[in-house]
């Protein structure tokens, strides 16, 4: 009887120690899985609404174990009005230990998601071993922007030439192609030619998309500033929906010339001189023409008067 129960506690001894050795193996191999994680960077997470973004991801392996077959997938809500313009799943056949892989994607967002924030998960699956394949989400975030894109055109410069010394005045239209309103928007002149003034720089404060705005600015040009050609530019500031400071710097140039001089007419000084100024010169010619017409009437008049008529010629006649 104590020799089977000693079998009988030898096997259930056996028995344990090969349950534990089972259960050590599992625990040490879910471990193992559990430290193979992913380190994930993403390149852009504010979306331009109106525009696709491009937006990048990095995947760094941070296991000392190198994994197989990593599928990535990138997904929204269904109700998300995020869409993706090009693939949102890649797949690397594997990843080394400490190696990073890289992908991208484009992603629209309408007009009608401005100021909003849309969740999005990015799921990993991949192989540590060959049975076990373990995943990983990660969640993500985008927030959507407003989109200010201010451009000028008509540009001018009056006066073209200017003189040293004078005033030049610049003109322009500012146009906001975007779908928002820029704010802080100012305008005003660079340039080393010419001193500022009030009228230099102009605060327009909030600019609305597809409003044309004029802008005038002027300057008084320095007066030993020598003859040519300068640039000078109008400088945009303004703030965009990011909270970004942008600046728009738009050239033009100023032709800096003397003043053309006129000349003054000579006043007449008298005698036969003065006969042929402009202002006398047809009635002295109308004098002229008349006294000649006069003079050949009087000759013909007096040729006519002096000529002797012809002599008769008689035949004589008979007589004594």
């Amino acid at each position: 009887m104590k020799s089977s129960r000693r079998v009988r506690a030898f096997g259930a001894t056996v028995i344990a120690l090969c349950i534990l050795a089972i259960l050590g193996a599992s625990v040490i191999q879910v471990r193992a899985w559990q430290g193979v994680t992913f380190a994930v960077t993403v390149s852009e997470q504010n979306l331009i609404a109106g525009s696709r973004t491009r937006v990048g991801f990095t995947l760094l392996n941070n296991s000392t174990r190198d994994v197989t077959d990593l599928d990535a997938k990138l997904t929204v809500s269904a109700t998300s009005p995020l869409v993706f313009m090009t693939d949102n799943w890649w797949h690397f056949y594997s990843v080394s230990s400490n190696q990073t892989v890289s992908f991208s994607t484009d992603i629209y967002a309408p007009t009608s998601s401005i100021g909003g924030t849309y969740p999005a998960t990015l799921t990993l699956a991949y192989n540590v071993s060959s049975t076990s394949r373990p995943t990983e989400d990660h969640a993500l975030g985008f927030v959507v922007y407003g989109k200010v894109d201010v451009t000028t055109y008509g540009v001018t410069v009056d006066p073209t030439p200017t003189t040293a010394g004078g005033n030049v005045t610049i003109s322009a239209n500012l146009l906001n192609k975007g779908n928002v309103a820029a704010s802080y928007v100012n305008v005003t002149l660079r340039g080393e030619l010419f001193s500022l003034r009030p009228g230099s720089t102009t605060y327009i404060g909030t600019l609305d998309p597809n409003s044309p705005t004029p802008i005038t600015l002027t300057a008084n040009i320095w007066s030993d500033v020598p003859n040519g050609t300068y640039p000078v530019t109008l400088v945009v500031s303004y703030r965009d929906p990011q909270s970004h400071d942008v600046q728009l710097l738009v050239p033009a140039t100023v032709v800096v010339a003397e003043a053309t001089k006129t000349s003054t007419p000579t006043a007449p000084t008298g005698g036969l001189r003065g006969f042929t100024m402009e202002g006398l010169l047809i009635p002295v010619g109308g004098v002229v023409v008349a006294a000649i017409v006069v003079g050949a009437l009087l000759y013909r008049r007096r040729r006519s008067s002096g000529k002797s008529p012809t002599p008769e010629i008689r035949q004589p006649t008979g007589g004594a």
